[in-house]
């Protein structure tokens, strides 16, 4: 897999294992502002143990062809400004996977997702040759919709009661990208 994707204006690559205090920094930096569209924090969340840890079992998920985890970093700085994750990668008959997405409330509303997200589904699309990426989204977070409507994808209806999201189960809005380029 190749470990840089191409976009305008940010880094975009894979994961790693060096990462992790890096990561362990933008989640603690930015836990009151995730804090509504994200699962109920475990205890432990924000200690570099457990991002560390985290990032193993992502690496070995990605091994498996099931997982894609992108960071998204400043070109100069290299401030983690946001990350991308391709789950629940199915091949054979499916050929689809779900993707999740914050940006740093630095740097919210400034386009990263758009673009980010435009850059790591063209790579999803061909180079992975998946037909098909899903994005379920909380109704109340229109920042979120507005970036995947003007990506293209469309509202297939309402999952009720999907994903425990701060400690409550949640409908969301299904949204879904098709490859153009697969039949």
């Amino acid at each position: 897999m190749k470990k840089m994707i191409e976009s305008k204006r940010w880094v975009i690559r894979l994961l790693g294992k060096k990462d992790a205090a890096k990561l362990q920094q933008y989640y603690s930096k930015n836990k009151a502002f995730f804090k509504p569209w994200m699962p109920t924090y475990a205890p432990n969340r924000f200690q570099l143990e457990y991002v560390e840890a985290s990032i193993v079992v992502s690496l070995d998920h990605y091994q498996k062809g099931v997982l894609l985890p992108f960071i998204v970093l400043h070109p100069i700085t290299d401030e983690l400004i946001g990350t991308i994750t391709y789950s629940q990668i199915q091949r054979g008959v499916a050929q689809y996977c779900c993707v999740g997405y914050n940006i740093s409330e630095t740097w919210n509303g400034m386009g990263v997702a758009t673009e980010a997200l435009e850059a790591t589904n063209r790579y999803v699309f061909e180079v992975l040759n998946l037909h098909r990426i899903e994005a379920n989204i909380l109704p109340v977070n229109k920042g979120s919709i507005r970036v995947v409507e003007k990506l293209g994808f469309e509202k297939e209806g309402i999952c009720k009661a999907l994903l425990k999201i701060d400690g409550h189960w949640q409908d969301h809005i299904r949204y879904a990208l098709i490859n153009p380029l697969v039949e």
